[in-house]
């Protein structure tokens, strides 16, 4: 691993960034070891891709009572402004409107209505752990399969596939019976299960958008064979990279074995003790070794990249779907 990441310390790496490689740390490319597991895929670095994410900061209630508004606490006008909140995006205060619609309201129906939008305050804002413990509280047993849909929102977040399709088959309320499968379509595309995810939508051939999505069955994925890599890389240094649409990392390797190849064709000729020539045919062993490494590490990079990219094909359609409930209900007679 060690030869391997030196051959690749080399000026052209920074064309790999985002593609095999994830964020930076101090101007430089992140490259973790766990990335070149041979048994493990890469783990981008969402923090480093998209930054710091910008919060916003809510201040404390101040002295609300000396406010002469009592208008403002009106449940429905709580529930306009919560609700405005939410459609600007503001989700933050948002859940925090819900929270006071909450507990100013007298109606069970509304108070459920805030309890539901809080979740989806939680979840649009990316806090899954509040948003998976507000949906898990609702307590009315007429609510069961819109607890377990939203759940599984949440598990699909969080990337716990298998039990966000468990908990969806327990759906039995036709109402939802569309988003749900969506979600189970959408589980396996998360999985890289291309065919399954496919098969899912061809139920769903009535949405001119949704039907797209029956052609992603990853048969036209382009791919590397690992062991073609690492053999190729075996024959001649590099090869393997360059297989791998590694063009750079392949002649920069190459041009590494080649030179501490023929430095120790050098010292096996002049060197009478050979202990130069010892060094460097250690070296020059181990930098091969360290390429042959690579090259399988450079066929899994590849066909991630590829998996990647085909998914985020899938995800432009699928995140034009809204996946939040109607609600809407809860406020009507």
């Amino acid at each position: 691993m060690t030869a391997d990441r030196l051959q690749r310390c080399n000026p052209s790496a920074w064309q790999y960034l985002g593609a095999y490689y994830f964020g930076l740390r101090d101007t430089r490319i992140f490259d973790p070891p766990e990335n070149h597991y041979l048994l493990a895929a890469p783990k981008p670095d969402l923090s480093a891709m998209n930054g710091h994410k910008l919060r916003v900061e809510i201040e404390a209630e101040k002295s609300r009572s000396a406010i002469p508004c009592p208008w403002l606490f009106e449940p429905v006008n709580v529930q306009n402004f919560a609700d405005y909140l939410f459609n600007s995006h503001d989700f933050e205060r948002a859940c925090a409107e819900y929270k006071r619609l909450y507990f100013l309201s007298t109606d069970k129906r509304i108070k459920k209505y805030a309890q539901l939008m809080m979740g989806e305050s939680y979840l649009a804002n990316k806090e899954f752990k509040n948003a998976l413990l507000t949906f898990s509280n609702l307590d009315d047993s007429g609510f069961i399969d819109l607890k377990r849909y939203n759940q599984a929102r949440i598990y699909l977040e969080l990337g716990e596939y298998q039990t966000a399709r468990q908990t969806l088959f327990l759906i039995k309320d036709t109402n939802l019976l569309r988003l749900t499968q969506i979600l189970i379509g959408w589980s396996y595309f998360r999985e890289k299960n291309f065919a399954s995810g496919a098969m899912i939508f061809n139920s769903l051939t009535d949405d001119s958008l949704l039907n797209n999505l029956i052609y992603f069955t990853g048969q036209n994925l382009s791919k590397r064979s690992r062991l073609i890599s690492t053999t190729l890389s075996t024959i001649l240094p590099g090869l393997g990279q360059i297989y791998s649409g590694r063009l750079g990392d392949g002649l920069y390797s190459l041009l590494t074995i080649a030179t501490t190849t023929t430095i120790t064709l050098y010292y096996w000729q002049n060197d009478q003790s050979k202990v130069k020539f010892s060094i460097f045919a250690f070296l020059t062993g181990l930098f091969w070794l360290g390429n042959i490494y690579g090259a399988n590490i450079a066929a899994r990079d590849f066909n991630e990249y590829q998996q990647n990219n085909y998914l985020a094909k899938i995800e432009e359609i699928l995140n034009r779907i809204d996946l939040k409930p109607n609600y809407q209900f809860l406020l009507t007679q």
